[in-house]
């Protein structure tokens, strides 16, 4: 049995999110083929991990990764949202009457000060797609 595994996490997470991966990531991403037995667990790849480092990680580490992952995430959804309003040809204030929210909320996203709701994001990604249908509904 032949597997090809991409190796890049990022590319799970953009995926578990719904979100169009990023091109440059996908271009990046290493293609490796490798045999298996599905019932032989010794033909599976062997990993490596370096306790050294895992031992010196700190939660302080940790918490510092978390954070830049997150703040990555608001920048990149930021641009997704400025993008899609200039797309659209709309001021800050028309688009977030027609969206019937605040103002001030389509700016901290667009700032990357916030993120938007769950329910928020499957809007703008229905927005994106179907932005005439999705307005004339909200009218």
């Amino acid at each position: 049995m032949s597997l090809s595994i991409h190796l890049v996490l990022v590319l799970s997470i953009e995926l578990f999110r719904h979100a169009k991966p990023n091109q440059e990531r996908l271009e990046s991403m290493k293609t490796v083929e490798i045999e298996i037995d599905p019932k032989d667990p010794s033909t599976f790849p062997k990993g490596s991990i370096d306790y050294k480092m895992v031992d010196a990680t700190t939660e302080a580490d940790i918490d510092r990764h978390i954070a830049e992952d997150l703040e990555e995430e608001r920048q990149e959804m930021a641009r997704f949202i400025r993008q899609l309003r200039g797309r659209m040809n709309l001021s800050r204030r028309e688009f977030a009457r027609r969206l019937r929210i605040s103002p001030n909320t389509v700016r901290h996203w667009e700032e990357g000060k916030r993120f938007p709701s769950g329910t928020a994001c499957s809007l703008l990604r229905v927005l994106d797609k179907e932005p005439d249908t999705v307005l004339r509904v909200l009218a």
